[in-house]
């Protein structure tokens, strides 16, 4: 959702999955032409939508600007191009998949920066971005999946106190509120997170992190959980 109300996601039926943005109460269905399967994840003030969408080659990501598309294809994916969010800036992120895994990426103006979280043995799953270029998402090694936020590759990672194997974020807003799911022995919930005060801010607005910090949030991880 942007900062005018207008969200975008998608929806599946028996004709495979669609892309939709909704502003002032309509509902706007979203396919890429030529596509079977169009996912619509993020979305900036401007109303330039980023997702996903499947044809005969596979994944792509795309953006889309007053009707006009673009693709997306991260040099190297063998797997796809997966868009999901996208800030004022028009800077992009998300996750592409190789033969060694999956991996995170930013793209500026068409320029790649290509990224793993310190541990990740798996996968990196870059989700969600801010207009401080705060990128959030989750990675997977051996215990299960933790939650990261990294800025201009200084990583903080994140597990929920309660969470015994995964800990997913996907969104970072610009005030430095926080959402995903942990996993526990009753199942999956969700949850709201906040920075704690003062280092969220210098984390937010200076980009800079030590390593002790990382080791108090994952003490001082502030959660609302929901569900």
């Amino acid at each position: 959702i942007n900062s005018a109300g207008t969200v975008s996601g998608y929806y599946a039926n028996s004709g495979g999955f669609h892309g939709f943005v909704s502003a002032g109460g309509g509902i706007s269905t979203y396919n890429v032409p030529g596509a079977t399967d169009t996912l619509t994840f993020g979305i900036n003030d401007a109303g330039t939508v980023v997702g996903y969408f499947r044809n005969g080659t596979g994944y792509h990501g795309f953006e889309s600007a007053g009707g006009v598309i673009a693709t997306i294809d991260v040099p190297g994916a063998t797997g796809g191009t997966f868009a999901q969010g996208i800030n004022n800036a028009g800077v992009v992120t998300g996750y592409y998949t190789d033969g060694t895994g999956d991996h995170g990426f930013l793209d500026t103006a068409g320029v790649f920066s290509i990224f793993d979280a310190p541990g990740a043995t798996a996968s990196t799953f870059a989700l969600g971005i801010n207009n401080a270029n705060t990128i959030s998402g989750y990675y997977v090694n051996g215990s299960g999946s933790h939650g990261f936020l990294d800025v201009g590759g200084v990583f903080t990672l994140i597990d929920d106190p309660s969470a015994t194997v995964a800990t997913d974020l996907y969104s970072i807003n610009d005030i430095g509120t926080i959402v995903g799911l942990f996993v526990d022995g009753a199942g999956q919930h969700g949850f709201v997170g906040e920075l704690p005060e003062p280092a969220g801010l210098a984390l937010l607005g200076m980009g800079i992190l030590g390593l002790s910090f990382a080791r108090r949030f994952r003490n001082n991880f502030r959660v609302a959980r929901v569900g």
